[in-house]
């Protein structure tokens, strides 16, 4: 019994770890979700799934449903997919059933093809661990999910391709990073050895964020992209509009100045004039002209237009019945005296339009301001949405005076028509909404059918409309997303899941063999030390095995010349001196090939060293050379370096014997030693006024055995700068010959400062 309560206890803890684990993943990428699709690039969530039922059984399946639901739901509240409370409930459990059943059927697959639990360390079990659990398991979760949302119209049927790519390509992703990740890490250190463990997981680790920086980098400059598209084409549209609206301000202005420049219009005069402005902005619901009138000049003018008409002429207002009546007195009326079109649904000619509050301010704004005007939002007779611009006409257009104002003429727009006029040719999925700004009136065009998924892309634009201020707002809904797919996303997932498919396996495969190799690489190591060993041996024992017979030759050809030298022909001694030169030549060869073998297993050790110390050192000990030479030599301060003091004098000493013996003949040798620093090391740098060094030869100098001069002619082995070479080499270091430099030769080497060894 007691057993059993355990195993339900850990059962119970590993599903809350397991659903805490999906839940925690899948918010995280819920970052990467891309406008308008609801998947995500990266979905790690399925790896930890499939880990999680490979390792602890399907008991952990519930744990795992739990988690998918939480962060459904999250999701579709996030992306504005679902339209009520029912919904919101619905589609994540849909898509979680997918979560469940790829799950499920995911471990199910790669238990039949793969020994597991086991070391994953075969190529052919980690390729089929890879191939099953992700692009063929990732099959499963992307058809249901994806069917489902189609069918509960979270997503078009157009959309259905990317939708279905983005989340196999983000499952996939997911399940070949994290997956393995996972299993490694959960599994006992008997199957996998905890070096490799960490071997593995620190460049999963790193791959991991690696690729969710590259999408998240690559989703902002998307996004980025199509909101600088949407502001640019806001932007045509609001001066497209502006542009037409100024058009028709202007051609209104223009029916003024008809009054303006007659005495009298007749009805014929108005309407010909007018016919091609309606035609051309059919917006213009109709234009009208209302003369202005005050109370004293009602009844005149009452009777001068009755007679003028053959009519009984009163001027008109509605009353409560809605029923037009003979206008009370007031201070001053605003009757309808010209409209065309002229319909049956317009007003009655008399009508005073300031018997309507909204109509009065407008005329009375643009009579007190003498200017153009718009209305606040209006009715009109067909149900739509407009308003009315007023445009004030004086007798006398310089003073424009408030009592010389004739009349007014006065447009009727149609909001609606005009902004679908203007704004048809908008892509699809761009809603635009107009609104007064000192009211709450709106204009949706196309109108909403339904609430917008988010996120949107939303931008307001102002514009003046004879005075008054109306705000325009562009929404772009997911649809509009469509048409400007982010394709560097798909490119960059395709690429991800071929990247993330190939560096996994070879990752998996390389530390599955980490063990052999090791023992290979020790072996060999040690067999190369022995290797070394040997052959510092035999250079030991072939320079003695050499100079013996070389001291025997040596010797002898001292013995005959002192014994018989007397007696011997001129050419004979010449030849004895040949041979003392030439084994003396050769043993100093021996010698400095000895040394040059021995620079790497140096016994000396790398410590703090004063390179001001060692340079005076080597410098003393050629006080007799220099003065023999008259030369004068020179340094700058120079630094304290971490390495082997005896090793660094032996480069000093070579490029000061070379500058002295290879010195200009006609000037006493002037030589100077340099030094400055970058961030990584120090540049030393040995200067003469020497007979200097064809460029061609910068790279044989540093050969073994290259001379550029004869014997006769400069003493030497061939070997000092090659030793220089491979002293400055062994601090980690470089050196050159500066073939810039003019009047001599230039040696140039670095030593890397103490804190980049």
């Amino acid at each position: 019994m007691a057993q059993n309560g355990t195993d339900k206890k850990s059962r119970f803890r590993r599903n809350i770890l397991a659903a805490l684990l999906y839940f925690g993943l899948g918010a995280a990428s819920l970052l990467l979700e891309l406008v308008p699709e609801i998947a995500t690039p990266i979905w790690p969530a399925a790896g930890a799934a499939l880990g999680a039922v490979l390792l602890w059984g399907n008991a952990v399946l519930p744990g795992i449903l739990l988690g998918a639901i939480c962060t459904n739901i999250l999701a579709v509240t996030q992306a504005g997919a679902a339209s009520s409370g029912a919904t919101l409930f619905i589609v994540p459990l849909g898509i979680s059933a997918a979560v469940f059943i790829q799950a499920w059927l995911g471990a199910k697959l790669v238990r039949t093809c793969v020994r597991f639990p086991g070391h994953l360390e075969s190529g052919r079990d980690i390729a089929l661990f890879l191939l099953l659990g992700g692009p063929v398991g990732c099959l499963i979760s992307a058809s249901i999910a994806v069917t489902w949302l189609n069918i509960v119209g979270v997503i078009s049927k157009d959309a259905l391709f990317f939708q279905y790519f983005t989340w196999w390509a983000g499952d996939t992703i997911g399940v070949l990073i994290a997956s393995p990740l996972f299993v490694l890490l959960s599994s006992s250190s008997t199957l996998i050895s905890t070096k490799r463990k960490t071997t593995v997981a620190l460049p999963l680790i790193g791959i991991a964020a690696a690729s969710f920086a590259v999408f998240l980098w690559v989703k902002h400059v998307e996004e980025k992209s199509v909101q600088l598209r949407f502001q640019a084409e806001v932007t045509g549209k609001t001066d497209k509009v502006k542009d037409y609206l100024s058009g028709m301000l202007d051609v209104l202005h223009s029916v003024s100045g008809l009054y303006i420049a007659s005495e009298e219009v007749t009805d014929v005069e108005f309407r010909l004039f007018t016919r091609h402005i309606l035609q051309r902005y059919n917006s213009l619901q109709n234009l009208q002209w209302v003369p202005y009138v005050t109370a004293q000049e009602r009844t005149p003018f009452e009777r001068k237009t009755g007679r003028k008409n053959g009519i009984r002429f009163r001027i008109l207002e509605k009353n409560k019945d809605n029923a037009f009546v003979t206008a009370d007195r007031r201070t001053n009326y605003f009757p309808l005296y010209r409209i065309v079109p002229d319909k049956d649904t317009h007003p009655p000619i008399g009508f005073d339009l300031g018997s309507v509050a909204g109509h009065r301010q407008a005329l009375e704004k643009a009579l007190s301001e003498k200017a153009l005007q718009a209305s606040r939002p209006l009715l009109l007779t067909n149900g739509e949405q407009g308003i009315i611009i007023v445009d004030p006409v004086f007798k006398q257009q310089e003073t424009k005076s408030g009592h010389d104002a004739t009349g007014f003429i006065v447009a009727t727009v149609n909001i609606p028509r005009l902004i679908s006029n203007l704004l048809s040719t908008t892509e699809n999925g761009i809603t635009v909404i107009t609104a007064d700004s000192e009211t709450s009136a709106e204009v949706t065009v196309p109108p909403l059918t339904e609430t917008p998924r988010q996120p949107v892309l939303q931008e307001m634009r102002q514009i003046d409309i004879a005075g008054r201020l109306w705000n325009i707002t562009y929404i772009a809904t997911p649809e509009y997303f469509s048409a400007y797919r982010p394709w560097a996303v798909w490119f960059t997932m395709i690429g991800g899941v071929a990247f993330v498919s190939l560096l996994q396996f070879l990752l998996l495969v390389i530390t599955g063999q980490t063990s052999a190799t090791e023992r290979i690489v020790a072996e060999r190591t040690q067999a190369l030390k022995r290797s070394n060993t040997e052959l510092e041996q035999f250079a030991y024992a072939a320079s003695h095995d050499l100079k013996t017979p070389l001291r025997h030759i040596s010797i002898c050809a001292e013995f005959i010349n002192d014994g018989d030298g007397d007696r011997l022909a001129t050419e004979t001694r010449e030849y004895l001196d040949v041979i003392r030169k030439s084994t003396k030549h050769m043993s100093a060869l021996i010698d400095s090939l000895l040394d040059y073998a021995r620079i790497n297993h140096n016994d000396g050790e790398q410590e703090q060293t004063s390179l001001n110390d060692v340079f005076d050192t080597v410098k003393q000990g050629m006080a007799s050379v220099i003065a023999e030479n008259d030369a004068s030599i020179t340094r700058d301060e120079l630094p304290i370096v971490y390495a082997d003091g005896q090793l660094l004098s032996r480069v000093f000493l070579n490029l000061l014997d070379n500058a002295l013996k290879y010195k200009d003949p006609g000037r006493p040798p002037r030589i100077h030693v340099s030094c400055k620093s970058n961030d990584k090391e120090w540049i030393i740098c040995a200067s003469d006024n020497g007979i200097g060094i064809a460029p061609q030869f910068s790279e044989k100098i540093f050969e073994v055995f290259q001379r550029l001069h004869r014997n006769a002619e400069y003493s030497g082995t061939g070997i000092g700068l090659p030793a220089c070479k491979r002293i400055i080499e062994y601090h980690k270091g470089r050196i050159w010959l500066d073939t810039d430099y003019k009047g001599g030769s230039r040696f140039c080497f670095t030593l890397p400062h103490h804190n980049h060894l």
